[in-house]
């Protein structure tokens, strides 16, 4: 290299060397190629399975799919596994508080966000009891995460009811993976401290286990409208995954897990939150010739809380079959059925509440079929395929998914798809059951359930191209239309003298239409950057006579623009240095506004072998606190933070 007789003399003279290493840093001149990283086309070729639920390349998927790896985990800085997910184009993550993250895709965001279907391992994370989810009782060890793939758009036909705007997928790594030792161990200032330890072993020929603990604890957030943030928490989690493979092709998997929550109760008086629960899962999957295979999945998932005025209990009982074979030489079918009971309890513990749900208890019942035809049209080129979901449910009854995708590839490096598909958001508990009273000087107000509510439903159009124009250079937009039918109003009827009944209906309807760009580009080995856009315009109308003045508020509850950059050097042999630049336009919807935000994190690591890790980490750099998102009309800001971590594995 031309850079060799100078590197001599700087080891002679170690101060010249100052100037070159600030240089390396500022320009993105690293002395080593990157470890652990994926080229271009390694990142493309990743196997993503949540689209079709069958496995097949990111690269030539007709559907807006992003991975989020494991490596790019690791170098985000992030704790928790919400605040990962800003890593994905297209993805809404607002931290409302200490412990509350609004996260949806493609609009229509809250602290329960209704058109967004999360899972891990295929296993729902959404709430039938209010529509949405509690990610700070979704936590897992990001250690053991394999990838996150995230499906922009409606994903209805394969996983049913809900997949309405997306579907992010959290898939964690075989116990044959994480054969070994793991403690990893940090603390500063907002993430006050966390900790984990993982061991994985052969416990059979062709069996493996890996057992885990982890704990975190948060500090409070900054109060901006409330004289006391009151909303630091922290959690403990244990579990375990066992997977075994006797003969190729067949795989047993079973994964547990038990968690403890504690938090500042900032809703009822100072008394504290309390959650327990946890889940188990079991899936087997077996060959039934060259090309049929039949995989099965049963779980229970229960998340118990007591939030100082009520009780909740929401325990979920899921079991699917799933069948893959080819029908011919051009034909991949991929068919199967589950059933899904969700067992909700919800019981007032102090005198005088206002809200209740009735029934005290209400088990709800989901049961669907689907099927899924992939057609090879012409070899290595062209493909389409069409499905069919047939799903019934307790609320509304039968209701039908179909989608239709394509996929074109011209070259190798090119792939251009399309589709348009149609999803649907049922009912919840709470819009079904939910009774409510607030009596002020100016009066009584009721809130009243409407058993007669029909889902909310989307019609989606979606247009991609992905393309690798240089071995060092790739780019992924998406371009699309959704249009919204019976979405849910409020409708205020007055009784005199003074009392007011809100009730939903399904008076509203809207459409959006956005655009979703990602591109990588790696000027050198062990130097990469990643840019990620967002533009979104959501326009929602009410029908004539619908009185819900509130109702186009919720236009501006996402965000239009977003801006995302990562630059991630490896420095020297033992290095990396990670930024991540971050734009987000203000909400207009959002209790009198929140302003947009830029923030920028740092992540400086030192790895002196293969199994020490030590990190430094600066998050919310620009500001000393910032707001994201508004819940019940208090407010936080979330401040800058500072930690350091030690990770080792033997």
């Amino acid at each position: 290299m031309a850079w060799t007789e100078s590197t001599s003399d700087m080891k002679r003279q170690p101060w010249r060397s100052l100037p070159f290493g600030l240089a390396c840093v500022v320009f993105g001149t690293s002395l080593r190629a990157a470890d652990g990283w994926l080229d271009i086309d390694e990142l493309s070729e990743v196997r993503v399975v949540s689209a079709t639920r069958t496995e097949e390349s990111a690269f030539t998927t007709p559907a807006a799919v992003h991975v989020i790896t494991q490596d790019e985990i690791r170098r985000s800085g992030a704790v928790h596994l919400a605040d990962a997910l800003r890593l994905a184009p297209g993805v809404e993550v607002g931290g409302v508080n200490s412990r509350t993250w609004a996260v949806t895709i493609r609009g229509f965001n809250g602290a329960a966000a209704t058109k967004v279907l999360p899972l891990i391992d295929g296993r729902s994370l959404y709430s039938m009891r209010f529509s949405g989810t509690t990610w700070d009782t979704r936590e897992l060890m990001l250690e053991d995460v394999e990838r996150i793939e995230v499906i922009g758009g409606p994903g209805g036909t394969m996983w049913g009811a809900n997949a309405v705007n997306g579907v992010i997928n959290v898939i964690t790594r075989d116990a044959r993976d994480t054969v070994g030792t793991l403690v990893t161990a940090g603390g500063g200032t907002f993430e006050q401290a966390f900790g984990a330890v993982r061991y994985g072993a052969q416990v059979g020929e062709h069996t493996w286990l890996r057992i885990f603990g982890s704990a975190s604890q948060r500090g409070d957030s900054e109060p901006v409208n409330i004289p006391d943030p009151n909303d630091a928490w922290y959690q403990t989690r244990t579990g375990f995954r066992l997977d075994s493979e006797p003969e190729v092709g067949r795989h047993l998997k079973l994964t547990g897990d038990f968690f403890f929550s504690e938090a500042d109760q900032f809703v009822v008086g100072p008394d504290r939150a309390r959650s327990v629960g946890g889940h188990l899962l079991g899936r087997y999957e077996v060959p039934l010739g060259a090309e049929s295979s039949l995989a099965t999945q049963f779980y229970y998932d229960g998340v118990h809380r007591d939030s100082g005025g009520s009780l909740t209990d929401a325990d979920v009982f899921d079991g699917e079959a799933q069948h893959h074979f080819a029908l011919g030489e051009r034909n991949e079918v991929t068919w199967g059925g589950n059933f899904r009971l969700s067992r909700l309890k919800d019981q007032a513990t102090q005198p005088g509440v206002v809200v209740a749900y009735v029934p005290e208890q209400r088990d709800f019942s989901q049961a669907g079929i689907f099927v899924q035809d992939q057609w090879t049209v012409l070899p290595d080129h062209l493909t389409a395929s069409a499905g069919f979901k047939a799903e019934y449910n307790d609320f509304t009854g039968w209701e039908s998914l179909p989608s239709v995708r394509l996929a074109w590839t011209p070259t190798e490096r090119q792939t251009v798809w399309t589709a348009v598909s149609r999803a649907i958001r049922i009912p919840s508990r709470g819009d079904f059951d939910l009774m409510q009273t607030s009596v002020s000087p100016a009066g009584t107000s009721l809130t009243a359930p409407n058993t007669a509510l029909d889902p909310e439903s989307l019609v989606a159009s979606e247009l991609g191209y992905r393309v690798k124009p240089h071995p060092k250079v790739s780019f992924d937009v998406t371009g699309f239309m959704h249009w919204y039918d019976a979405l849910y109003t409020t409708q205020t009827t007055f009784t005199p003298p003074s009392t007011s009944t809100s009730t939903r209906q399904n008076d509203g309807f809207g459409e959006a239409y956005g655009v979703e760009l990602a591109a990588v580009w790696q000027p050198l080995e062990w130097w990469r950057l990643q840019l990620s856009y967002t533009h979104l315009e959501l326009q929602l109308h009410r029908e004539a006579g619908s009185n819900d003045g509130g109702f186009e508020a919720a236009e501006g509850s996402s965000p239009q623009h977003q801006v995302s950059l990562r630059s991630s050097w490896n420095l020297g042999q033992r290095w990396e240095f990670d930024a991540w630049l971050r734009h987000v336009d203000g909400l207009k919807a959002q209790a009198r506004t929140v302003d947009s935000y830029a923030t920028l994190d740092l992540r400086l690591a030192w790895r002196p072998d293969e199994h020490w890790e030590i990190s430094a980490v600066g998050q919310n750099l620009l500001e000393e606190s910032h707001e994201e998102f508004v819940f019940l009309r208090s407010r936080w800001a979330l401040p800058r933070g500072f930690y350091g971590r030690i990770t080792v594995r033997f």
